[in-house]
């Protein structure tokens, strides 16, 4: 994760002038358990270590450990909540959320979290995901119906415009809920929900993707047949890596790929027990049983008529 230099130089100054060294290595135990700054620094504990010392050896460890963010969350709490009944000021945590926003990496204060905003810069892993960490994702996995024959059946310009237009809904219908697509093959892939109510945003943005590409295909494609898509989502415990063949071992992308595969209709979503228990009720109505499922689990949606009207 690369954060500028300006401003893990001020994370700095917020711990060496705000903080004493021993609630400095509070915050960063929570997160880095077992942490011990004397053995960071190389500085025998019966040695006493500066302030600056101590948050500049902490500025480089946790930005090591790629968690500079969640850090400066702890700050946050610091400073408007405290700890243990003690309020820590800390003044340039706003200078600090200024600088942080100039990246596109908002603060959201319905979650206490720095959320990187789906702009030119977004990263693939929203600049908090290490590799080796496990986290908590939804996986949408999409791939179009008979790709091969669109392609030997049609002129390369109306296919070229007819995938650019189903690309574009794809991206548009992910990005704008905060995820990201990962592990793009031809026209299928994988696209990861990480923030707030990750389970609802992959199923909103999977039912966009099913209207749109209904509205195109009837509307303005350029091809004499629709193009079909399998859509499937499904959530649990992620290994990040960036690396798209590591992730693909990952339990949860080959149970995402397996539903889509063998589970899922074209112009259908489907998705797993643990994602349609999250939803609420009123919108779980509009998922039906996959009745051709032998353990009637998993929950169906498909475009009706009376959807689009």
């Amino acid at each position: 994760m690369y954060i500028r230099s300006m401003i893990i130089n001020l994370a700095n100054r917020a711990f060496s002038e705000s903080l004493p060294i021993d609630i400095m290595v509070r915050i960063v135990k929570d997160l880095l358990p077992g942490y011990d700054i004397n053995r960071q620094t190389g500085i025998p504990e019966n040695i006493p270590i500066q302030p600056r010392d101590a948050a500049a050896q902490i500025m480089r460890d946790i930005t090591a450990a790629n968690i500079f963010l969640p850090i400066i969350e702890n700050l946050v709490r610091l400073h408007y909540v405290g700890l243990n009944g003690r309020q820590y000021q800390i003044p340039l945590i706003h200078e600090i959320a200024k600088e942080l926003s100039k990246d596109e990496i908002l603060y959201d204060k319905s979650t206490g979290l720095f959320v990187e905003s789906p702009g030119k810069n977004a990263t693939p892993n929203w600049r908090r995901l290490r590799p080796g960490m496990d986290s908590n994702l939804t996986l949408l996995r999409y791939d179009m119906v008979s790709n091969t024959r669109l392609v030997r059946s049609y002129a390369p310009d109306k296919i070229k415009t007819a995938f650019t237009n189903y690309r574009s809904i794809l991206t548009e219908a992910v990005t704008k809920r905060n995820g990201r697509i990962w592990c793009s093959e031809g026209d299928g892939g994988i696209a990861a929900f990480y923030y707030g109510q990750r389970d609802m945003e992959a199923a909103l943005a999977g039912m966009e993707i099913l209207h749109n590409l209904f509205l195109f295909n009837r509307l303005s494609s350029p091809l004499s047949e629709p193009i079909h898509i399998r859509i499937a989502i499904h959530n649990g415990p992620c290994r990040w890596s960036f690396s798209e063949d590591e992730l693909q071992k990952n339990d949860l992308f080959q149970r995402v790929k397996e539903i889509e595969a063998k589970m899922t209709v074209p112009g259908s979503i489907t998705v797993s027990p643990s994602v349609y228990d999250s939803f609420e009720r009123n919108f779980a109505t509009h998922f039906s049983t996959l009745k051709t499922e032998k353990t009637h689990t998993l929950k169906t949606y498909m475009i009706r008529l009376e959807d689009i009207a």
